[in-house]
């Protein structure tokens, strides 16, 4: 919406809801919670109501023909995004909802493509560099929602290899704008607002913590996404990462005033007795049992690489 290249152009959100203006007032709230409303944007969106995982979206044949007419540049972000979900669980909105993407590419005769994976289906492949094609072997270990992106990959590298202009972009941990508007169901916040509300941490050694985070704000993912898709460029693949490490010492220091550091033992008896409502219910039987595990700090030749994001826009995270 803010992107120079795109100022002019209409942008269609799909939106699950019952009617236009339902969809609209949720799309219009989003972006106010983020501060990132302009009333210019009143007449650049259009709602369509639908869901991925279903044929066609579930929209209407007005609607649907509306995006075969109008739409020539496809964004797709759109994903169930659990990392406590089985792959079947996943499946419809993140792999058969990229497959109805594609479909409605087919019919738009779309001249970009980009999609939104994750930098977690690298995970223990080793690998690090910005390359189109992971092996399968680690997909065991992944976690549903890994696993739901790998194979949607999979099927957007087919589909470019019949011709279709695509990019993929992996993000990894995204976090809080440099403002502070966040999503409080992401990962890296609602870990940092479950310690900050029970009131503990445990730095140790053995801590069921992880040991380093790297987040990167959502407002310069976001940015870095747009402004690789208005360049032109024959890379295909794109990490948008970090080589900021925030250790778990260093979490520890920023939350002093609110938090007490706690051994290992307590802090998982704690965990191990939190309410259902409680923000670190989800990480329940990982922060009582064995833990994250996460060893020693890297080093940064050891984190994933995004060559090709500081190639193209000369500037990394």
């Amino acid at each position: 919406l803010e992107c120079e290249q795109y100022n002019e152009k209409s942008i269609y959100c799909l939106v699950r809801r019952s009617s236009y203006n339902e969809g609209f007032e949720a799309v219009k709230r989003n972006l106010i919670y983020y501060n990132i409303w302009d009333n210019t944007f009143e007449s650049r969106i259009n709602i369509i109501i639908g869901d991925l995982s279903q044929p066609k979206f579930g929209a209407s044949e007005r609607d649907y023909s509306t995006l075969v007419s109008n739409v020539s540049i496809i964004f797709h972000n759109g994903a169930q995004v659990n990392s406590m979900k089985n792959y079947k669980s996943l499946y419809e909105p993140n792999v058969l909802g990229t497959i109805t993407i594609l479909e409605l590419c087919y019919y738009c005769n779309i001249s970009e493509f980009h999609y939104i994976s994750t930098v977690g289906i690298l995970s223990g492949s080793g690998i690090l560099k910005e390359v189109l094609d992971i092996p399968g072997n680690m997909l065991p270990i992944l976690s549903g929602y890994a696993q739901t992106k790998w194979v949607a990959e999979l099927i957007v590298k087919k589909s470019m290899q019949c011709g279709l202009n695509a990019v993929i972009y992996r993000p990894g941990t995204l976090s809080s704008d440099e403002y502070g508007a966040c999503n409080q169901f992401d990962t890296f916040t609602r870990m940092i607002y479950g310690i900050v509300k029970e009131g503990v941490i445990c730095i140790e050694p053995k801590s069921p913590l992880p040991q380093y985070f790297l987040p990167i704000p959502v407002d310069w993912a976001a940015q870095t996404i747009v402004n690789i898709s208005s360049k032109s460029h024959e890379e295909a693949i794109f990490h948008i990462v970090t080589k900021s490490i925030i250790t778990l010492e260093d979490l520890s220091d920023l939350l002093d005033d609110l938090v007490i550091q706690v051994d290992a033992d307590t802090f998982k008896d704690r965990i191990s007795n939190l309410d259902p409502e409680h923000p670190l219910y989800v990480y329940q039987s990982i922060l009582s049992g064995v833990g994250y595990n996460g060893g020693s700090i890297p080093s940064l030749d050891m984190l994933t690489d995004d060559a090709n994001v500081v190639k193209l826009t000369g500037r990394s995270c």
